[in-house]
């Protein structure tokens, strides 16, 4: 569909939290000194047929960058989303995590004027960590989506480029961050959905929208504090 480029940053400590409040702590403290792992080389990916983990350090959540459909009209819109993938066992966090843990955040930025539309969240299944703390997220496959909308007068190809932060947890919390590009077609021929349409139409029926639209450059949805 389209091409783009990948960098991945992603941390895995492998340290066993006991206490609590300690928890939220130090989990916001790997996530701001983690940093970045260089690829070797630049690669080109299709849109949401790429391998965002393809390092030496294994974690037990993928992200993809997916689209609803396949190429968008001028003056359209679609629906963009990151989609994750978690190993058994593993729990990523929502908008508002519960008494520890950290929300997972996606920012939206393209080079053209589009608009990026609030980040959807679905319903958040609840978690008791280690020390018998509740919180809440999710686990297996869950997207995080939002909707794309470009200008009538728009031609070419849209560069979309995502940020990515969460973390996760089993028995230990892993911090994890991935950004992510790739591109949509404009034509003026009929929309057509792409392979992953049915996680939109799986995910909307309990999806609750937050955060704020904006015209520009960056959009960023920001997750409430609890």
């Amino acid at each position: 569909m389209g091409l783009g480029t990948r960098k991945l940053r992603i941390t895995d400590y492998g340290l066993r939290i006991e206490n609590p409040w300690l928890l939220g702590c130090f989990s916001s403290m790997l996530i701001l000194l983690s940093g970045w792992l260089p690829m070797s080389e630049a690669e080109d990916v299709r849109l949401g047929a790429f391998k965002p983990f393809e390092t030496l350090v294994d974690h037990p959540v993928k992200a993809e960058l997916i689209a609803e459909h396949a190429s968008i009209q001028p003056g359209g819109r679609t629906r963009i989303g990151i989609l994750f993938t978690l190993e058994e066992g593993w729990h990523i966090y929502a908008q508002t995590p519960g008494d520890a843990g950290l929300p997972t955040k996606v920012v939206w930025s393209s080079l053209l004027p589009v608009l990026f539309g609030p980040l959807a969240w679905p319903q958040p299944q609840k978690f008791f960590d280690p020390g018998d703390i509740q919180t809440f997220g999710y686990v297996g496959v869950v997207l995080l989506a939002s909707e794309l909308t470009v200008p009538k007068d728009i031609s070419g190809t849209i560069s979309i480029h995502a940020d990515v932060q969460w973390l996760a947890c089993k028995n230990v919390c892993v911090p994890g961050s991935v950004s992510l590009d790739a591109s949509l077609p404009v034509s003026n021929q009929s929309q057509t959905v792409s392979p992953y349409a049915s996680f939109f139409t799986n995910f909307t029926s309990q999806d609750s929208s937050s955060g704020t639209s904006s015209k520009g450059s960056t959009t960023e949805s920001v997750p409430e504090n609890p």
